[in-house]
This record gives C-alpha cells, sequence and structure tokens, in this order.
C-alpha cells in the first residue's frame, strides 16, 4: 500500500503520492458548485457559477486521473 497525503487540501495544487498509480504528482485542481454556490445563486441569479472562488475544489491524479480529495468551500 502507498503512503498518502494526510494533510488538508486547498484551493491550490499540491504535490502528493497517488494511492492508485504510486506516482508523485501535483494534482489537477477543478472547481465543481457546491452549497455556497448554489446558496448564493439564489440571491444574485447564476452569477456564482462564473466564479472559481465560490466552487468546491476537486483534486485528481494527472497521471490515472483518479479522484484524490475535495477542498469544501
Amino acid at each position: 500500500m502507498y503512503p498518502t497525503y494526510t494533510g488538508t487540501f486547498g484551493p491550490t495544487p499540491l504535490v502528493v503520492q497517488c494511492p492508485k498509480c504510486g506516482a508523485n504528482v501535483v494534482t489537477d485542481t477543478r472547481p465543481s458548485p457546491g452549497t455556497i454556490t448554489f446558496i448564493l445563486a439564489c440571491l444574485l441569479c447564476c452569477l456564482p457559477f462564473c466564479f472559481a472562488r465560490c466552487q468546491n475544489v476537486n483534486h485528481y491524479c494527472p497521471d490515472c486521473k483518479v479522484y484524490l480529495a475535495t477542498f469544501l468551500r
């Protein structure tokens, strides 16, 4: 079994060892709408869907594309 990153994932990419492929990689980050995005959308129409700072951030291994973690906003 490969050691995994035990720290906190944030909104920016970070170096981790992928638990699936074992490669040391910089995570691929992608924004995804979260609870805050939908709450703000009710108040501000669809504007929050246009801003990455209003969305959660999913971390993926760029080599094997496995999902690693989510940073919740």
